[in-house]
């Protein structure tokens, strides 16, 4: 998977330096193949076939998901890091932290440009003209 995937509305990249995401070593055993697998510009480099557990936590809810690092490479002042995960819930909520940054960070480009609208306007805005061409899990392998 490359990079980014775009489209003719909004290139798509997967930069987990957008969302608070906490990560720790793991030394859990992994099932024998992954279900999915993401490619990310991240901040901190990782060792090949190092476990992750990733956690996302905020006010109403936590997301927790076991990873291993299956590329990473230097890329200007990041790392393009390649995850797989074991379970399809856990990709697919992350995923949604994916969807999440990316409405966001719309939010905080529509504020810039002096337009005033809360969140959940943002996010309406975004699924109604983005969400369609967000990459799926699958084309995401």
């Amino acid at each position: 998977m490359s990079l980014r995937s775009t489209t003719a509305q909004q290139p798509f990249s997967y930069n987990l330096n957008l969302i608070p995401l906490q990560t720790a070593l793991d030394s859990s055993p992994l099932p024998d193949s992954p279900n999915s697998r993401f490619s990310f510009v991240w901040s901190r480099p990782f060792a090949l076939d190092q476990q992750l557990q990733l956690s996302f936590t905020n006010a109403s809810s936590q997301i927790t998901a076991q990873a291993q690092v299956t590329n990473c490479d230097a890329s200007d002042n990041d790392y393009l890091l390649t995850l797989a995960f074991f379970d399809q819930a856990q990709a697919f909520q992350f995923r949604m932290l994916l969807q999440l940054s990316h409405i966001h960070r719309y939010h905080q480009q529509e504020q810039d440009q002096g337009r005033q609208l809360c969140i959940n306007e943002a996010a309406s805005e975004w699924i109604s003209r983005f969400a369609e061409s967000f990459p799926s899990l699958n084309a995401m392998i």
